[in-house]
């Protein structure tokens, strides 16, 4: 029986070189996306639960003067 040896090249199957790091690349944005995303949800979900704190302590007349006070000094 004779056994036949190949090497396969990269571009033999239709990733080149380039197309490799491209790859890489993509998998390091999705990544990036998804982390900033989850920061984004964490960072309003305390917007949130700040501002019914607000609103539990003082009501909304305190948090409207709060406000107006804040922007005017």
């Amino acid at each position: 029986m004779k056994t036949i040896e190949k090497k396969i090249n990269l571009s033999d199957v239709g990733v080149g070189v380039g197309q490799v790091g491209t790859a890489v690349n993509d998998e390091v944005a999705k990544v990036s996306l998804g982390i900033g995303g989850v920061v984004t949800g964490i960072i309003g979900l305390w917007a949130v639960v700040c501002m019914v704190g607000g609103l539990a302590k003082g009501g909304v007349v305190e948090i409207i003067k709060g406000y107006i006070t804040a922007i005017t000094g």
